[in-house]
């Protein structure tokens, strides 16, 4: 997670996670190949969404990763996540 200019920007950096297992089983040359787990992110990035909008946040894609932001006032977030009464 990291603020940008358009929120907050939450994603997941693969190669970074998963450098200390590819130095120790592979080659640097392989960090690409074996971290590439575009069906996993693309998975994971869904779900993370789902649950955000469903906290009351706006939540959208943003090349690899999501942009959030709290929905303006004038309008009521989708799954609740607000105050009840």
């Amino acid at each position: 997670m990291w603020t940008a200019a358009e929120g907050v920007m939450v994603g997941w950096v693969a190669r970074e996670v998963l450098r200390p297992t590819v130095q120790i089983h592979g080659h640097e040359d392989d960090i690409g190949r074996l971290t590439s787990l575009t069906g996993l992110h693309k998975a994971l990035r869904t779900a993370l969404a789902v649950i955000l909008r469903e906290a009351g946040l706006d939540a959208s894609v943003h090349g690899e990763h999501l942009v959030v932001v709290r929905p303006s006032d004038d309008r009521q977030p989708e799954g609740g996540g607000g105050t009840p009464g």
